[in-house]
């Protein structure tokens, strides 16, 4: 699969909570992080164009899901924030949080 972000991505890991229509909160593990999307894992499905709250420390995050797929130990579900929402490490730094761009040595623009 051919990733078709332009911006920086970072890894990370922490629990964040997420909720959408007909569940309750749940937690999630947070996978990765951009200005404009997450991908956290789930264990359980979430159908694509869901629309989705995420709470990252304080902040929250509405979007749409992009994609949900199962990978070996759980729901892996991609989630690109509404337009007007941007992360930044201003408004929630990650526990963990490691910018891709810079271990492959490049810098981000």
């Amino acid at each position: 699969m051919t990733d078709r972000r332009v911006e920086s991505r970072y890894l990370c890991a922490d629990i964040v909570r997420i909720s959408w229509q007909g569940a309750e909160r749940a937690e999630a593990v947070l996978e990765d992080i951009s200005a404009h999307g997450i991908c956290v894992q789930l264990d359980e499905e979430i159908a694509e164009g869901t629309r989705i709250h995420s709470y990252l420390g304080e902040q929250e995050f509405a979007g749409r899901v992009r994609y949900c797929k199962f990978q070996d130990i759980g729901w892996f579900v991609g989630i690109h924030f509404d337009d007007a929402e941007r992360w930044s490490e201003q408004i929630y730094q990650p526990q963990h949080l490691t910018n891709l761009m810079e271990l492959a040595g490049r810098t981000a623009s």
